[in-house]
């Protein structure tokens, strides 16, 4: 059987084939490899799981003209001049398009270039571009007014005083219903996860200390006026030896009460809050989002007892556990948002 290759290009062949991200284009090279190598063609045809016609299609075609790579499919090949794409990737980081089809259709109308669906698809690709969601993020969010904050919360944590402290204060409500999530299952596989019909609501309030990884909870049957003024007076007691607890929440309205305010006249207690529609300020939000992770993300629950006992358990019963994960997943060092908003 002839040689294909000298023994530098089996070589090269050889890294080629390992470091290619395209499966086409290993077969094609192990195929070249193998029958280099003396192996007959009904074997690699066996081992690679490729029709005997195509591995001679392969040999025929390096012999012919030295091919060693397919051709993209679908017209990949750019149509476009070189102005044409720069003026056509701005474009498209301008408006975004739903639909492959209404890309091809803009450039036959700006450009008179008529490009097939998937020959579209893989010039997209080839420049930067992939389908996916965007990220929401509030509407009414003001980033100047999040920056203003993070610099005045730097300022608080460098002058903070051995006797005081800074919390992150928030609710939590989680329902009584599984809460389905990405995760890991064979392909070929469909799985499903089981939901309840009503949803029950359990409530929680609160305050993280991300220097101490340590938080404080209560449990109320309904977030209200009376229920802060009853859990800062848990967060007193439980820091009772500092001078000063300064605490940072939003805006809800109970946290502006009357009520509330009258009794931070007698407190040690001072609110720091949040600018508006500022979740990504609040640390605590991470929280809730480990205690899903935790307890409700692809886990049926039958009963409300059996969910309800897996939430306190979180809170409550592994404090240790729960410090860890503290540590190892929230901080302070908030991600502020410049968002590029969708146009369509």
């Amino acid at each position: 059987m002839e040689k294909l290759f000298t023994s530098l290009q089996r070589e090269e062949y050889k890294k080629a084939a390992k470091k290619t991200k395209d499966i086409n284009e290993c077969r094609r090279l192990c195929s070249l490899l193998s029958y280099d190598e003396g192996v007959e063609v009904p074997t690699i045809s066996k081992v690679l799981q490729l029709a005997e016609s195509i591995i001679y299609r392969y040999i025929k075609e390096f012999k012919d003209n030295k091919k060693t790579k397919n051709e993209d499919r679908g017209g990949s090949s750019s149509h476009l001049s070189e102005e044409q794409t720069e003026e056509l990737k701005t474009h498209l980081s301008e408006k975004t398009y739903l639909y492959v089809k209404d890309i091809v259709k803009y450039v036959e109308s700006k450009y008179e270039i008529k490009y097939s669906i998937s020959g579209m698809s893989c010039w997209l690709k080839q420049h930067g571009f992939c389908y996916k969601k965007p990220a929401t993020v509030p509407g009414k969010m003001d980033p100047e007014k999040q920056k203003e904050f993070q610099d005045k919360y730097e300022k608080l944590k460098q002058e903070l005083k051995d006797t005081e402290v800074i919390l992150f204060m928030d609710g939590v409500h989680p329902a009584h219903q599984s809460q389905a999530v990405g995760g890991w299952i064979p392909k070929t596989e469909k799985r499903h996860l089981p939901t309840t019909a009503k949803q029950p609501r359990l409530h929680f309030m609160g305050a993280l200390s991300v220097v101490e990884n340590n938080v404080i909870t209560e449990e109320f049957s309904v977030i209200n006026t009376d229920s802060i003024v009853q859990f800062l007076k848990t967060v007193e007691t439980s820091y009772s030896k500092k001078s000063k607890i300064y605490i940072i929440c939003d805006n809800a309205a109970y946290h502006k009460s009357a009520l509330v305010k009258e009794y931070l006249e007698n407190s040690i207690i001072e609110l720091v809050y949040l600018p508006g529609y500022s979740p990504n300020l609040n640390p605590i939000e991470r929280l809730w989002k480990l205690m899903r992770e935790n307890t409700t993300y692809n886990r049926y629950y039958e009963k409300f007892s059996d969910f309800s006992e897996a939430i306190r358990n979180f809170f409550i019963t592994d404090r240790e556990k729960l410090q860890k994960l503290i540590a190892a997943r929230i901080s302070d060092k908030f991600h502020l948002f410049a968002p590029t908003l969708i146009s369509l």
